[in-house]
């Protein structure tokens, strides 16, 4: 593989010159820095986190301000804004997945009278890129641009488990270095894993909230691997109209199904 440096030379990946652009990493580092504490921080904290002053820090966090990419809320606390997360909606393949999935998405909750969400993985997290809401009164909804735990959440382990076994590594490998340790045996995760890949879907009890049962399917790309996970949080209404629990697989598989036939994906894998 090469990759072009400089216009006219072409250098192999292992040879690749290697440029520096301080404030340019500083930058960024504050953007992932604030991405792990949805809270905020104060200057003085974020100096403190990365090993800096506050003088070095002042002029980036005004400058990312200024272009709205970060906000100060309260205390004095700085936070993300949905800045970066509407740059990446307009990435073409960010944005077709969503035009691709939202009449389906819609079609699901108006037939079973539950929200859903879809999401993605990126470094080591499955992020919520859209949502639909129930048109009940009463709904349990994910906001836009949450972060899902990799193996402690349907949506995360969806992703997961739907994956070569190679590319599975190197999610679990991303989780490491971001999250630490993982916060189950290995071979709990396989047992997992290997249950949801023959059942062809992921049900597990919410981690967050008693009473909601999450059910998450794969969305596949046209190579057969996850290229997203469409979720329901499920909450049982008391009203003639609500679907029971156990009628709402066959309805997201239907979901799941049109999506992935819309990315390219062709073969019949869902049996239940």
């Amino acid at each position: 593989m090469f990759a072009k440096a400089e216009v006219g030379v072409t250098y192999p990946m292992s040879d690749r010159p290697s440029y520096s652009a301080p404030a340019l990493t500083k930058g960024l580092d504050i953007l992932e820095l604030l991405s792990k504490h949805d809270g905020g921080l104060t200057l003085k904290e974020m100096a403190g986190r990365l090993e800096r002053t506050v003088n070095e820090i002042f002029r980036m966090v005004s400058v990312l301000e200024d272009n709205g990419f970060i906000r100060m809320g309260p205390d004095n606390q700085y936070v993300l804004t949905l800045r970066l997360f509407e740059i990446a909606h307009r990435h073409p393949p960010v944005k077709s997945l969503i035009e691709n999935a939202s009449p389906h998405m819609h079609q699901f909750s108006n037939a079973t009278h539950q929200s859903c969400h879809l999401s993605v993985y990126q470094g080591g997290k499955a992020v919520i890129i859209a949502q639909v809401e129930s048109p009940e009164r009463w709904s349990f909804n994910m906001k836009i641009g949450a972060m899902l735990e990799l193996v402690e959440s349907a949506s995360g382990l969806t992703l997961l488990t739907f994956q070569a076994e190679d590319r599975r590594q190197q999610m679990l490998e991303e989780y490491e270095k971001a999250f630490g340790t993982l916060p189950t045996s290995v071979s709990k995760l396989q047992r997992d894993m290997s249950s949801i890949q023959r059942q062809g879907y992921c049900v597990m009890e919410s981690q967050h909230v008693a009473g909601v049962t999450n059910i998450s399917f794969p969305i596949l790309g046209i190579e057969g691997n996850a290229i997203a996970a469409l979720t329901v949080p499920y909450l049982k209404h008391i009203s003639d109209q609500s679907i029971p629990l156990q009628d709402i697989p066959e309805n997201i598989r239907v979901a799941t199904q049109g999506i992935s036939r819309m990315n390219g994906y062709s073969s019949e894998i869902w049996s239940l």
